[in-house]
């Protein structure tokens, strides 16, 4: 039993917030938070202790309220958690990390009672946080009736479970354990009841000799003591076996545990089941009821699933799974939910063009970032890019995406050269609740500016600089590829091109404004007429003051 860790004498002994929720408040804490309770002011942030924990002197902790946890590294050594080096947070209180941002990650370096970061007791709730235990035992959460959402927890040398459930619910999470021990479970001898564990959409995955995905063993010295497990859409792994079910005799009693692990629509290749004195134990035999036995295809965090994963749109969701993956995505992008804490977005492509692609000291070109959806069931990616500083180059940090085509979307931004060079101008696209992230790069030279020019203006093709006769004609603009004039197709493709380089393009459809678009231009259009327009804009916001125009209908098909 040794290899079960300890076991733990559930009692449900819980202080109670008195007060109601009508009067909840949002309390903060930052990694080395140095503020006093009732830590409502966010320039003042409190430690998780002192925002959190029920047992935190002269608290003011009330039922409802929300504790918000900065990003950063909340460090257990440095007395973040406390003297226990724990947070028990009371009934009806929420900690979450800060919506929109990365979660926050909260470091064990002591075995401190072999609870983790947080014991959660009913109506508890944990959401949006990383824990990662680096001690040579314990767990990095136990849930003792509460709810863990959206939470990546790591063992990374304790043998022990690295979340340890002995009910309670834990969702689109991920457990995950590298020293040989166990992912998700408990061992503890308790009361007679049934003891309800939940899981859904989450990972529980452990690697080394004698590795565990899933094992819960009860231990009971009374009759009709059941540990129940119910497990929707999860993925567990481990080498010794995948999962595991223990109904056990506790102390001699002549009495022991019923342990039920049911699941449904999950991963898993190997069981085993165990039981002294009168307990019993099953697991939901592996390939029945919806669930796969081919391993996941993963990506080194053990996390997130690769493209040709088995996993993907093999799930199931219920009313009790939520709506969000652990990454914040939507639960259901592809044709059903994937299995697992993850689910996989629609990949994206980020492109970047610099116009133009050589300017002189202090010009200035116009650098637009295209991402385009290249997934199966095409939408327009939407958020920010984000664009890394470059020494020599002055650019903002970031762009909004606004719509181009139906599987793309761009946003444009000023470049100017500061100093003399060749540089590399990348732009990370991090995702959306459907797309994955993806980032690229182009090339961008500042170049001394030539004799007799005050700076501040491109090269042309020739490196010649500008100014000369002729070059302030704005751009000609010429169609390629278009619809037949009469079609029932529905879905349009338009290329063009412009007589001149380092230019950027506007389309316009029907009615709708000019937008930027690159070639080629899809769409999918309703039947009857329709009228497409591209326009070439130059370098200096030129824009072709005669765009090209094409006109053709659409019929319904019969």
């Amino acid at each position: 039993m040794a290899r079960l860790g300890r076991a733990l004498l559930l009692t449900f002994v819980l202080s109670l917030a008195s007060a109601c929720a009508a009067s909840a408040a949002t309390r903060y804490a930052a990694p080395g938070g140095t503020g006093a309770d009732p830590c409502e002011n966010p320039a003042e942030p409190c430690s998780v202790y002192v925002a959190a924990d029920v047992a935190a002197p002269s608290t003011t902790l009330e039922a409802g309220d929300i504790i918000e946890l900065a990003p950063g590294m909340y460090s257990q050594a440095a007395g973040d958690l406390g003297p226990s080096g724990f947070v028990q947070p009371p009934a009806a209180v929420a900690v979450r990390g800060e919506v929109g941002k990365a979660k926050p990650l909260i470091v064990l370096q002591t075995n401190s009672g072999t609870y983790g970061a947080f014991i959660l007791f009913p109506a508890v709730e944990v959401t949006d946080l990383e824990i990662r235990n680096q001690a040579a035992n314990g767990s990095a959460i136990t849930i003792l009736g509460g709810t863990m959402n959206r939470v990546i927890a790591r063992n990374t040398v304790s043998p022990n479970f690295t979340c340890a459930i002995a009910e309670g619910e834990i969702r689109s999470s991920a457990c995950l354990n590298v020293a040989g021990g166990v992912a998700m479970g408990i061992s503890v001898q308790t009361f007679p009841g049934v003891h309800a564990s939940l899981i859904r959409n989450s990972t529980a995955i452990a690697t080394g000799p004698g590795s565990v995905g899933m094992d819960f063993a009860y231990f009971a010295t009374a009759a009709n003591t059941i540990g129940a497990v119910n497990a929707l859409g999860v993925i567990a792994k481990g080498e010794s076996k995948d999962v595991i079910a223990r109904g056990k005799e506790g102390s001699g009693s002549g009495k022991a545990a019923t342990t039920l692990i049911d699941l449904q629509a999950s991963d898993y290749a190997t069981t085993s089941t165990e039981t002294t004195g009168p307990g019993s134990a099953i697991v939901t035999a592996p390939g029945t009821n919806g669930n796969l036995t081919a391993a996941p295809l993963m990506a080194a965090d053990s996390i997130h699933q690769l493209p040709a994963s088995p996993t993907i749109d093999k799930g199931a969701v219920d009313g009790t799974s939520g709506t969000l993956d652990v990454d914040g995505q939507l639960r259901e992008i592809g044709m059903a939910p994937d299995i697992g804490a993850d689910e996989l977005g629609n990949p994206t492509t980020t492109t970047v063009a610099c116009s133009p692609a050589t300017v002189a000291l202090a010009g200035k070109s116009i650098c637009t970032i295209t991402v385009v959806d290249i997934g199966v069931a095409l939408t327009q990616p939407t958020g920010q890019v984000a664009l890394p500083s470059v020494g020599g180059l002055d650019l903002p940090s970031s762009c909004t995406l606004a719509p181009a085509q139906e599987d793309s979307a761009t946003c444009s931004v000023f470049v100017i050269g500061s100093a003399v060079g060749a540089y590399t101008v990348t732009a990370v696209y991090a995702g959306d609740d459907k797309h994955e992230g993806s980032q690229g790069s182009t090339g961008l030279t500042v170049a001394e500016p030539p004799a007799g020019d005050g700076g501040g203006s491109a090269k042309d093709a020739s490196g010649k600089g500008g100014g000369g006769k002729g070059e302030d004609k704005p751009p000609v603009t010429r169609l390629g590829k278009h619809p037949p004039k009469l079609t029932t197709k529905r879905r349009a493709k338009f290329t063009f091109t412009a007589n001149e380089a380092n230019v950027r393009f506007e389309c316009k459809l029907d009615r709708k404004p000019f937008k930027g678009c690159v070639s080629p231009f899809k769409k999918k259009v309703k039947p009857g007429k329709h009228k497409f327009q591209v326009r070439a804009v130059d370098a200096k916001d030129q824009p072709d003051p005669t765009p090209a125009v094409f006109k053709w209908k659409v019929l319904r098909a019969s």
